[in-house]
């Protein structure tokens, strides 16, 4: 039952962020792109490691953007923890601390 929840938290998320950005109906499409996924239907309810890496990295870039939009205490408290369970979730997370410091230089520069 966890795994189920996280993959619906993550076609949420998807949902928000498409609608902050883009409006609702990019938002709605987004996560219906997400939710209707043979494979992240196949996998997202598995207790494996795939779905929750996914997961667990979508949502860590999303809140270190966030982070980055507004830096304030709880932000990157939240970035952080995100950061670590993604690393926790699986190996291929390690390639979250590259990503993290391309966006921040990209976010310096183009500030």
């Amino acid at each position: 039952l966890p795994f189920c929840l996280l993959a619906a938290a993550v076609v949420w998320a998807v949902f928000r962020l498409g609608r902050e950005v883009f409006g609702a109906r990019a938002g709605f499409v987004g996560a219906a792109f997400l939710g209707l996924n043979p494979n992240w239907l196949a996998h997202g309810r598995l207790a494996a490691l795939d779905a929750g890496a996914a997961a667990f990295i979508f949502l860590a870039l999303m809140a270190f953007v966030r982070a980055l939009e507004g830096p304030t205490a709880r932000r990157t408290l939240g970035a952080g923890v995100l950061f670590g369970l993604a690393n926790l979730a699986k190996f291929t997370g390690l390639l979250l601390g590259p990503a993290c410091i391309a966006l921040a230089a990209f976010a310096a520069v183009w500030r």
